[in-house]
């Protein structure tokens, strides 16, 4: 008797109009590279439902957590919401969307997907904020993301590696656009989770002129994290 096998790929995706998407993923069944690949070819289908959104709601902006698993096939199936921060109308779209995503074909197995996604609106004007500035915030939460690192590596005693911390500080000093990718070694779901929720938490002093893009890499080590 053949029994399915299911693996589970977490990743962080962030939508913005106009701009590029991007994600991390755990390598599981189907590769990081070729599920990132997939959705970003499919993304048109969800961006409709984004300016459709926009067109209502000018300044429209929020979270929304998909599900969803992966037949061998390729075909999408189980689609879900677990968490939104927008209108049902806008919720029924991005599932109906999503519903007709395909993706690699694999010879057995399902794949079950969680995809946090963050939608804004276009870029605001660049701004400045001192780099000594951005350090010393993000080193305020040190000790939170000490955590996160630990937590991961009593599933994973070996992990060591790189992550590169990915948004935009807007012009209250919020983040946005966030993604924490993979770089060197670092390939664990319930750390990038752990890692996405500190940064998504930061606040920034607001910075002059517009917003700031950051790229912030994450070194972890058994010596500690820097």
């Amino acid at each position: 008797m053949n029994t399915k096998q299911s693996t589970v790929v977490s990743l962080v995706f962030v939508l913005t109009l106009g701009a590029a998407a991007s994600a991390t993923a755990q390598e599981a069944g189907r590769s990081r590279e070729s599920i990132q690949a997939s959705v970003r070819a499919q993304t048109p289908s969800i961006q409709f439902c984004y300016e459709q959104l926009l067109l209502q709601q000018p300044e429209s902006a929020g979270k929304l957590e998909l599900h969803f698993t992966i037949a061998a096939g390729g075909v999408v199936d189980e689609v879900r919401i677990e968490k939104s921060e927008f209108a049902s109308s806008f919720d029924a779209c991005v599932l109906e969307a999503a519903a007709k995503w395909r993706f690699e074909a694999i010879e057995d197995g399902i794949t079950q997907v969680r995809y946090p996604f963050i939608f804004r609106p276009d870029e605001a004007p660049k701004g400045a904020l001192a780099a000594a500035v951005i350090k010393e915030t993000i080193g305020e939460h040190k000790d939170e993301l000490k955590t996160c690192y630990e937590q991961a590596l009593l599933l994973d005693p070996g992990l060591e590696g790189k992550l590169i911390a990915r948004f935009t500080i807007d012009a209250q000093g919020a983040v946005s656009q966030l993604s924490i990718e993979p770089s060197e070694g670092v390939s664990n779901p319930e750390a990038t989770a752990c890692i996405f929720d500190v940064f998504a938490a930061l606040r920034f002093p607001a910075p002059d002129g517009g917003v700031v893009e950051v790229s912030y890499p994450l070194l972890f080590s058994s010596g500690g994290t820097r």
